[in-house]
């Protein structure tokens, strides 16, 4: 399975504004977390080397996610994705009831659009919007 693949696959799921779409896991060691992951869930993996990114997808397909290492940018903990019909419009609305941006908006490679941010609460979540 390739990564055009993984792609296609992600577009076919028409998620809606704040459906859980994506989960991002961080991952010291990538080939034991390939085995652990693959071997109890049956995930199937693309590594994206040009990201430094390991794209997964789960049984059902409806919900995939990344492997990262994590790095003083991008902390030691699980980030979860909700989609979004318009990154700018969801980020303005975070602002406003107590979030805070965390990053700009993201292009993926011709696939979506993504953001970083925090809730009222300080946890920190993702946007994500298909292309």
């Amino acid at each position: 399975m390739t990564f055009e693949t993984l792609a296609e696959i992600s577009k076919q799921v028409q998620f809606k504004q704040g459906d859980l779409c994506h989960l991002e896991l961080p991952i010291k060691d990538l080939a034991r977390a390939k085995a652990f992951y693959g071997e109890i869930f049956g995930w199937v993996f693309q590594d994206v080397p040009e990201m430094n990114y390991t794209l997964f997808i789960t049984p059902s397909g409806q919900l995939g996610g990344g492997f990262f290492e994590p790095s003083e940018e991008m902390p030691d903990r699980v980030i979860n994705f909700l989609a979004v019909d318009s990154i700018e419009e969801t980020a303005a609305r975070i602002e406003a009831l107590g979030g805070k941006a965390l990053s700009p908006k993201i292009e993926v490679g011709g696939h979506g659009e993504m953001m970083y941010v925090l809730d009222s609460e300080g946890t920190t979540f993702g946007l994500w919007k298909s292309l």
